[in-house]
């Protein structure tokens, strides 16, 4: 199989499997694969220090920014880290295209002081896992944890028969945390370096989103590591 065959065919099996397919009218709508785009918001050396009273009011252009964005339908979710070093934000774009989000970004009041800087990535999740997105007003923030799946020490491209079997797991997994009810979203990167995707758990506490990414079969196996972040997300965003 082409290398860029093989990275479709990988995406379309770990969303497909995150989010179960549709038999009843009753329920949710079918599973889509969709493409967005998903923004990393870090603090880098280079970045600039602005007055205390400057910082407060960028801080608020900056959320002023962000909702705009999301009632215009561009922004589907986002939330700030408290938790995660220089890592301090995401946002998740409905725009596929990674220049155009560039552009927006380059507008954010934080970017365009070289508070934040942006790393933009292509992502995949179900289509409809936002179709209720929006942020309710006045603003409140809800507690969500976040993980960063990595390629692991026993990472390998190669295709075996061990592999196939541990990634089976995996999407089991990963339906299994959905069906409960514990997992919000769960997607790849087609471009995330040794980023493979991130999955965001509903839950009471960091501990068990870390006890959860702890039953992978893949993590299990050294396939993949997490990273597991406090993440607090805009009421309204997520289930």
């Amino acid at each position: 199989m082409k290398p860029f065959k093989a990275l479709v065919a990988i995406v379309l099996l770990f969303v497909a499997a995150s989010f179960p397919t549709v038999t009843s009218a009753q329920e949710q709508p079918k599973f889509v694969i969709g493409q967005f785009t998903l923004v990393l918001l870090r603090e880098e050396g280079e970045s600039k220090k602005p007055s205390p009273t400057d910082s407060a009011q960028i801080a608020k252009d900056h959320v002023a920014y962000v909702m705009a964005l999301s009632k215009a339908g561009k922004v589907v979710l986002a939330g700030h880290f408290s938790d995660a070093g220089n890592l301090r934000g995401i946002l998740i774009f409905t725009e596929k295209s990674k220049d155009k989000v560039k552009d927006m970004m380059d507008s954010d009041p934080v970017v365009k002081v070289g508070g934040l800087t942006p790393h933009i990535f292509s992502w995949f999740t179900d289509q409809n896992a936002f179709a209720s997105s929006h942020i309710e007003t006045p603003l409140t923030l809800e507690n969500y944890y976040f993980a960063i799946l990595r390629r692991g020490p026993k990472w390998t491209a190669e295709s075996t028969a061990e592999t196939q079997k541990l990634q089976q797991g995996h999407m089991e997994n990963i339906m299994k945390l959905s069906k409960e009810g514990k997992l919000s979203v769960a997607g790849p990167f087609s471009d995330g370096g040794d980023m493979a995707g991130i999955f965001i758990f509903k839950l009471d506490s960091l501990e068990a989103a870390k006890a959860l990414v702890a039953t992978d079969p893949t993590v299990v196996a050294g396939r993949l590591v997490a990273e597991i972040y406090t993440l607090s997300i805009a009421k309204g965003m997520l289930p």
